[in-house]
């Protein structure tokens, strides 16, 4: 809720900064258009993952489901160790991709992170320019980079809030689908 909140503020700090120099706001503008852009293509690859994570953990649970109803026929024909090797290896590939899963959605708060950190610093490096020109002050140069910062700092929440969301979404798909089945 509070990222719902710090969202308004962050056309506020754009206006702000246009308000101090145009050229000030140009980097954080940009800056916002990467880490959404950036944030709704690693959208679509969890999205993928998660699916992908539903469908062979339905598959090792099918496995263990087939393994406890025909367990005696397995004893008889020695097929132990063959469901035990898919067993091993569905939990395996589940675990592979649980950590690509959390790979994606660290890489994608961190990204926000960086972009927050290099509009700041171009902010300043601009402004430096705008300075030797007379176009800012300095006080104008340092309210830039904190607003900047400011005005960035709710979509790396943003970020992390839209990976939790999808992960969620498709977790509740799964379950729908599931209770559909006759």
């Amino acid at each position: 809720i509070t990222t719902l909140v710090d969202l308004p503020f962050v056309l506020i700090f754009l206006l702000v900064m246009v308000w101090i120099s145009p050229w000030l706001a140009v980097p954080a503008i940009v800056g916002i258009v990467l880490v959404v852009g950036f944030t709704l293509l690693a959208q679509d690859k969890m999205q993928e993952m998660v699916e992908l994570t539903q469908r062979a953990s339905a598959q090792r649970n099918a496995t263990l489901v087939e393994g406890l109803v025909g367990i005696e026929t397995i004893k008889v024909m020695g097929a132990e160790s063959e469901f035990q090797r898919r067993w091993e290896r569905s939990t395996h590939f589940l675990a592979q991709i649980g950590s690509k899963l959390k790979l994606l959605s660290s890489t994608t708060v961190n990204f926000a992170s960086l972009i927050s950190q290099l509009v700041s610093v171009v902010v300043i490096m601009v402004g430096v320019y705008l300075l030797t020109e007379n176009m800012v002050t300095m006080g104008g140069i340092i309210a830039a980079s904190m607003l900047s910062g400011r005005a960035l700092a709710p979509l790396g929440q943003v970020a992390g809030l839209l990976m939790q969301y999808q992960n969620a979404r498709t977790s509740l798909a799964g379950i729908e689908s599931h209770m559909q089945l006759p």
